[in-house]
Formats: structure tokens, C-alpha cells, sequence
């Protein structure tokens, strides 16, 4: 789904991206009980309805022989060139100071109460009032986030070459994985993704390739065009996203968690308080969406820093709180390790 950040970018600098709208196919039985649950949320048809198998054909442009629910505001784009587009028309603005090739061993709060940064290749003068950890899968690279319960999964997408009949989808179609309209520039669809939890490298995996034109096979198994998806000549990108066992992000102040295991040993079980680094905070395990939900995030974590109303309810704040395993337990009265 789009945003306005990606609605304001796009006005502001060229990246390739399509508002075409997503299609999500009911092709099994746990889908379409998934799907139908929610539309039962009642929300405006410009966001989200139902269609039948004719109109999902109609919609993606090519023959659907399931139902699916139809998402008009979204679409496509490219991640790269929207991430680096940003970030050059940010610095151009002179709001962000961007400093490239840093590495950063470990982070340390020193006598002023500033967060002093040490690695490689910094800037003079990397002490700041405040810290935010958003570095993905290296989050266990540093003392503080590494007990955070988060995962490391590979990612592979396949970038397949159009053809007369592929070129007539009209909206991303999303099934047990998806796929893209061809992106006019390139003349190829963007198909995928395969989720590893195994090879944790951005190593081209021949058997993901194969797999992600499989998957949309296996799914709609009884139409002519998914076997002109091609997978074959292994064009390809890799990545590695940062889950949680719930699948939200981890968005919020850091708990320290060897003070937090130190009092809820001494206390018997019980915790009054939560310890927490003072300004230090991450934005973490953003998964397979993380281009959807980290506007809205990133302005919840702006607002929280900054003492502005907070954009989300106390309950959404609750579960994406970065400590929220660790409560769960204590209120379970388990160990926290």
C-alpha cells in the first residue's frame, strides 16, 4: 500500500513505482477464511473490497480463476531508488547529514550523558543526545538490542522477463508470495520471495529462484500464463529482513536488560519499573512490509522522542514496544533468558 511519503516522493524525485493496486487472491481455503475475516472490518471500498473471479480477472488483466479482495491505493515501487531518492533529497534540503561507509562496533554513554559512537570511519564529533538502533539483522552486533527477540531471514526476489500475455497484468497479484506488472523501464516482473531461515547470506540460492515461479504455479495451477513466468536466466536480488514470533516490529525505547533481569530477580518475580537506557531507542523487525508500516513508525518514534501526541492507541503502542516478550514473561512469572 502506498503512503504519503511515497506520494510526496514522488513528486519530488524519480524512482520507478506504479499506483496500479494490489490484488490478493483467496486460492486456498485458510486465505479466503483469512480474507473474509477481514472485510468484516467494514472499511471504505477505496481502501479494500471483495471481488469475484471475473472481476479479479478484470482487475489483474489476466484470467483468475479465484476470488480476492482488491486493494486500489496500493501498488508498486522500487525500494532502492526510493530509499536513495530520500535520502539525497534530504541532504539537498539540508534537514539530514548522511555519512556513508561508517561502522559502528558499539555504542557507549558517557559522562555527559551523550551516546558516543565507536567504530570505523565516523565523523568527528559522534556523540549524540540521542540514539536510534536501526540497523536490522546487526541489531545483535551491539551490547544493547542483542537479547531483543528478533530473527535474521534471507529474502530472494526474481526479476523475470515480460511477454505479450504477462505484459497485460494490470495490478501487483498476491497469492502464496506475488507479483508485479512489468515495469516499463526494465521490461521485467518482480516476483517472489522466498523466506530462508537457514542461509543467512545475500548469496544468489538457485533453488529460491526456481521456487519463487513454483509458488505462483502451485497456486493457480489451472490458468495457460504462469507458465510463461520464467525464471530461469537467475536475475535475481537478495536481502536479509529482522522478524518477531508475532510478526510486528519492534519500534520504541531500549530496556536494559541486564538491569531488568538484576530487578526482577531481587524483587521476587514482581517489576514496579521498567529499566530502560535513557534516549536510546530502535526501530527494528519490520519483516516483509517494512516500506508500509515504517512511516508511520518512524512518526510514532518522532513523536515520542520529541513529547508529541503519540499517532497510535495505547494498546498498538503495547505491542510494539521492544520489551514486550520480556513483560509477557514476568507477567507469566517465566525467566526472562
Amino acid at each position: 500500500m502506498r503512503d504519503n511519503s511515497s506520494n510526496k516522493a514522488a513528486n519530488q524525485f524519480d524512482f520507478d513505482h506504479d499506483w496500479c493496486g494490489v490484488t490478493q487472491l483467496m486460492w486456498d481455503e485458510k486465505s479466503e477464511q483469512k480474507l473474509k475475516r477481514m472485510l468484516e472490518g467494514k472499511f471504505p471500498n477505496e481502501l479494500i473490497h471483495q471481488l469475484d473471479a471475473e472481476q479479479t480477472s478484470q482487475a489483474i488483466g489476466v484470467d483468475s480463476p479465484h476470488a480476492s479482495v482488491h486493494y486500489p491505493l496500493g501498488g508498486w515501487l522500487c525500494p532502492a531508488e526510493l530509499t536513495q531518492g530520500l535520502i539525497r533529497y534530504y541532504a539537498n534540503s539540508g534537514k539530514l547529514s548522511a555519512h556513508f561507509n561508517a561502522e559502528i562496533d558499539s555504542i557507549e554513554q558517557v559522562d555527559n550523558g551523550q551516546w558516543q559512537l565507536n567504530g570505523s570511519n565516523l565523523a568527528e564529533g559522534s556523540n549524540f543526545d540521542a540514539v536510534i538502533i536501526a540497523n536490522g539483522h546487526e541489531f545483535s552486533h551491539l551490547a544493547q538490542t542483542k537479547s531483543l527477540h528478533l530473527t535474521a531471514v534471507k529474502g530472494q526476489v526474481s526479476h523475470i522477463p515480460t511477454t505479450q500475455t504477462l505484459e497485460a497484468m494490470k495490478s501487483v497479484l498476491c497469492y502464496d508470495g506475488y507479483m508485479t506488472p512489468h515495469n516499463p523501464n526494465t521490461m521485467t516482473h518482480c516476483i517472489g520471495a522466498s523466506y530462508d531461515r537457514k542461509h543467512i547470506d545475500t548469496d544468489f540460492d538457485s533453488i529460491a529462484q526456481q521456487e519463487n515461479g513454483n509458488k505462483l504455479k502451485a497456486c493457480i495451477p489451472s490458468v495457460d500464463w504462469v507458465n510463461e513466468v520464467d525464471t530461469s536466466d537467475n536475475q535475481s536480488r537478495q536481502g536479509i529482513r529482522t522478524v518477531s514470533r508475532d510478526h510486528l516490529p519492534f519500534v520504541g525505547q531500549v530496556a536494559d536488560f541486564e538491569a531488568l533481569s538484576k530487578d526482577y530477580e531481587e524483587q521476587g518475580g514482581q517489576l514496579h519499573q521498567l529499566a530502560q537506557y535513557p534516549e536510546l531507542y530502535c526501530l527494528l523487525g519490520l519483516g516483509s512490509r517494512g516500506l508500509s508500516s515504517a512511516p508511520l513508525l518512524a512518526e510514532l518514534l518522532a513523536s515520542e522522542m520529541c513529547g508529541d501526541p503519540l499517532p497510535l492507541p495505547v494498546d498498538v503502542l503495547n505491542k510494539l514496544h521492544p520489551s514486550r516478550t520480556w513483560i509477557k514473561r514476568i507477567n507469566k512469572a517465566k525467566p526472562l533468558s
